[in-house]
Formats: C-alpha cells, sequence, structure tokens
C-alpha cells in the first residue's frame, strides 16, 4: 500500500503546509483578526499542538458555531466547555465568510497547473515500476458490495490526505482505472459517491482520499465529484461553500464519509506501507498504521518512510515508535525524481529491517557504528570490495586491540597479520552478511 501526504505533491509545484498556514495568518491580520488567530496560536503551543493551517482552520470552524465545534470534539471538550461556562464561549458567525475565503485559497493553491503533471509524471511512473511484481490481500467488505479477498499490487492501493487532484490526473495521463467510491451518473462530468464502486473494481488500483478533495462537493444529502476543474464546468457548485474538505481536527471518526473512507483503509491487511510525505498528525489513522505494524504475521508488516526528515516526522506515532524500530524504514530523501531515491525504496522493500538496510544503504557507517566512540577515534575504516577495512590510526596498546578484534568477530570479520606491524588490518564482510542485519 502506498500513503501520500503534503511532502508527495510538492513536486508539482504545490504549496507546504508551512506554506498554506502562513497565507491563512496573513489574511487573518489583514482582515483586522489578528488579535483571534495570536490567541488560537498562542493556545495551540501551550498545549504541544502544531500550530499549523489545519489546526486553525478547524479552531475557527468551531468558533463559528462553538455548539456544533463541541459536539464534534468529543466528550472531554464538552465536559471542559460545560465546566469553565458554555455561555462564556462567543459566538463568531462572521467567521463563516473567512472561512469560504480560506476554501477558494485551498482550491486556488491545491489546483495543479496545466502541464505539470506531464512534465513531473516520471515521478510516479518510476514510484509504480519500483513496486511491480509485489503483492498484497485486498480485503472487501459489506462496505464495497462484495465479501471476499483479492491478490493485488503493494501500488494497487493508494491512500492520501491530500485535498489536490495529482493522482487522478496522473492516472488519466496513463489511461488507468482507479477506483475512488465515486460512480458514474447521467451527468457525464460528475460522478456520486458510492463504495460499492470499490466492489465494481476489485482488483484495479484504488484511490482512498481520507480528507476530502477540491474536486468534491456535498449538494444537499449528495456527495459529487466532478471529473474535471469544476470552474470549467457548467456546474452550479461553490468551491467556498460547498468544497468537502475536512481538515485533521474536524473530522470524528464516526463522521461520514470519512468514516467509511477510513474504515476501507484500515480494514486492509498490509505487509508493506510506503509513506511519502506524511507529517503523522491524524490520530485515527496513526492509529490503524501502529495497529498492523505490531502483528506478528510472517512476513513481519514494514513501514517504509520517504520523507527529508523521516527520523523526526515518524515520531508523531508515538512513544510506541521505539518498540518498533526494526520495522520502520526511515529513507531520508525528498519526494523526487532522482535515482537515488528509488535506489534506496527498492532496497527497503527488499530488506527485512531496519538494520538491514542501513547495512545495505550504507555498510561502512554501519561497521562503524558497533564500535565505541573511543575505539572509533584510534581506527580508520574503509569500503573495499565487499569488505570493511579497519586500519589502527595509532599504536594500539592490548586492551583496545582485544577490544577490538572482539567486535571484528562478532560482525563475522577476522584479523589480517603480515609482516610488516604497519600493514597489519581488521576486515569485516559486508555482502549478504546477517551479523549486520
Amino acid at each position: 500500500m502506498i500513503f501520500l501526504g503534503a511532502g508527495a505533491s510538492k513536486v508539482f509545484g504545490l504549496k507546504t503546509l508551512q506554506d498554506m498556514t502562513n497565507l491563512l495568518v496573513e489574511n487573518m491580520r489583514v482582515r483586522g483578526h489578528g488579535e483571534t488567530v495570536d490567541k488560537i496560536l498562542g493556545a495551540l503551543r501551550e498545549f504541544g499542538l502544531t500550530p499549523d493551517f489545519e489546526n486553525i482552520y478547524t479552531t475557527l470552524e468551531a468558533l463559528q458555531d462553538p455548539k456544533e465545534g463541541i459536539r464534534k470534539s468529543g466528550a472531554f471538550t464538552a465536559y471542559v466547555a460545560s465546566q469553565v461556562g458554555f455561555g462564556n464561549i462567543k459566538e463568531h458567525p462572521e467567521y463563516g465568510a473567512l472561512l469560504a475565503d480560506f476554501r477558494n485559497l485551498i482550491y486556488d493553491e491545491c489546483s495543479i497547473q496545466r502541464g505539470e503533471i506531464e512534465r513531473k509524471r516520471s515521478i510516479f511512473d518510476r514510484l509504480f515500476q519500483v513496486v511491480l511484481g509485489r503483492d498484497e490481500t485486498r480485503v472487501l467488505t459489506s462496505k464495497t458490495g462484495v465479501i471476499e479477498t483479492r491478490a493485488v499490487n503493494i501500488g494497487n492501493t493508494i491512500v492520501t490526505t491530500n485535498y489536490d487532484v495529482a493522482v487522478e490526473l496522473y492516472h488519466r495521463l496513463i489511461d488507468t482505472e482507479i477506483g475512488d467510491g465515486f460512480k458514474a451518473t447521467r451527468k457525464e462530468y460528475t460522478k456520486e459517491l458510492d463504495f460499492q464502486e470499490y466492489g465494481r473494481l476489485p482488483t484495479s488500483r484504488w484511490l482512498i482520499k481520507l480528507h476530502g478533495s477540491i474536486w468534491q462537493f456535498r449538494q444537499g444529502d449528495r456527495v459529487i465529484q466532478t471529473i474535471a476543474d469544476p470552474q470549467s464546468l457548467p456546474l452550479e457548485v461553490s468551491v467556498g461553500e460547498q468544497m468537502m474538505i475536512y481538515p485533521v481536527g474536524e473530522k470524528p471518526i464516526l463522521q461520514e464519509p470519512y468514516y467509511s473512507f477510513y474504515s476501507i483503509f484500515k480494514e486492509q491487511p498490509w505487509n508493506v506501507l510506503i509513506v511519502i510525505g506524511y507529517s503523522f498528525r491524524d490520530e485515527p489513522v496513526n492509529i490503524a498504521i501502529l495497529e498492523k505494524l505490531k502483528f506478528k504475521s510472517s512476513p513481519r508488516p514494514k513501514l517504509i518512510v520517504v520523507d527529508p526528515n523521516a527520523k523526526s516526522v515518524i515520531k508523531g506515532l508515538g512513544p510506541e515508535v521505539s518498540k518498533l524500530d526494526q520495522r520502520i524504514i526511515r529513507i531520508e530523501e525528498p519526494f523526487t525524481d532522482i535515482p537515488n531515491l528509488f535506489g534506496k525504496l527498492k532496497i527497503a522493500l527488499e530488506s527485512r529491517s531496519w538494520n538491514e538496510y542501513k547495512t545495505r544503504v550504507d555498510p561502512l557507517g554501519s561497521v562503524r557504528q558497533r564500535f565505541p566512540s573511543v575505539l572509533q577515534q584510534l581506527l580508520s575504516f574503509q569500503q573495499k570490495d565487499e569488505y570493511v577495512i579497519i586500519k589502527p590510526s595509532v599504536f594500539l596498546d592490548d586492551n583496545n586491540f582485544q577490544r577490538a578484534l572482539s567486535i571484528v568477530k562478532e560482525l563475522g570479520g577476522e584479523y589480517i597479520p603480515t609482516e610488516d606491524p604497519q600493514k597489519r588490518y581488521f576486515r569485516v564482510p559486508t555482502s549478504k552478511n546477517p551479523r549486520l542485519a
């Protein structure tokens, strides 16, 4: 399964979440709401929450209708509100116009420029190429209209929290059908929400959009999706009023259609999850990932995280990450069309653990880190063919020699004596060495 976050769309010229946050804050100040935005930012920081676009947006929606905002936020929020006095929470209907403008802003900033997908298609081409030949089980339930399991390629299930339509446009470009939970209607330019559409395409590529889309709209009791830029179609919809996006804090798990999309995602028994550019901020999504990652099946589930800050973003999964360290492979690269990224991704797919991946990507560093820092300062390390050559850079007394020899032997290596004491060295094999994994 492939999971795409905002970092996966940056390559198509879209703004990051931080860019969107700056625009929103600036817009609020221009409109005379500087004091409000400062209070929101201060409250988020006080309780360790990320002061970003989605959290600010969610707070403004709740302030527009506090009672509804409290109900959506759950039991604890309701209790706190009752204790501090619900009447003290002022209603701000004037934020409705502001939020409508923000939805228009999201629409504009998440719209991909014409020709951009064609120019950058190779990034998706290479992603789907590298996962070819690797299958997983797909589960279909009553929600999809069919109850069965099918074998599909791991790239055939794409989950995303992005509002943009990069995935849809790419598949249109390569003329590949995707199931997205929307069925065709009599109007050729719109589709209507129907989760059984997944069941009609049991082995096709699926797209599961968890946070809505700039092409999805609510029309009364119906949820529709356009097949092109809605502003170019003969369709009466208001981007500012009807566009369906639901930021991270605003979608309780029981709210539709989030619940059904989330359930279909959560039910999939993946063994490999490739996460690209996702910040691990959606708690229900994190719970679903952790539940699968803890399975003791064979092969054990594996999480591959592609992000320039992979080591730090996975902390969003919570304290249990440390216990699952060997099942999480971090590729600290941006999602761009560079051979280095896809070479590392191929190795990650082949590796059984984080240690094995590190050894294959950087065998020299993997061997070096097994030595205490004190010993590292006394030795030199060099990669030569299928060995790491370790030479004393200064004279080793007997104690340090024995310590170094012990570590080398633990790693399946040996000491190579020569007649010339200056040329004696240790060596550790790196090719298919299970002791490095």
